[in-house]
C-alpha cells in the first residue's frame, strides 16, 4: 500500500533529500521489496522518489512536457 511517483528535475539536478524515498531515504529500508522492484540510483542526477503524500505537499503547481527526454540521457 505505498504509493510513489518517479519525478525529474528538469535542470538535471537537485532533489528532495528529506522525503521516506529520497536517495538514503528510511522507506527503501522499511520496504525492500519496493527496493529491489524500482532499483533506485543514489546520485544527484535529478531523478527521485516521492510518496504520493509527500508530492501533494511540495507541488502545488504542475507543468507537463511532451518531450522526449531520453536525449538527456547519457550512455
Amino acid at each position: 500500500g505505498v504509493d510513489l511517483l518517479k519525478v525529474r528535475n528538469p535542470w538535471g539536478s537537485g532533489e528532495i533529500e528529506d522525503g521516506e524515498f529520497d536517495d538514503d531515504g528510511p522507506g527503501w529500508t522499511k520496504y525492500p521489496q519496493i527496493k529491489k522492484l524500482l532499483n533506485p540510483v543514489v546520485a544527484d542526477d535529478g531523478i527521485f522518489w516521492v510518496t504520493k503524500q509527500e508530492f501533494f505537499k511540495f507541488y502545488q503547481t504542475i507543468y507537463l512536457s511532451a518531450s522526449d527526454m531520453t536525449a538527456f540521457l547519457e550512455d
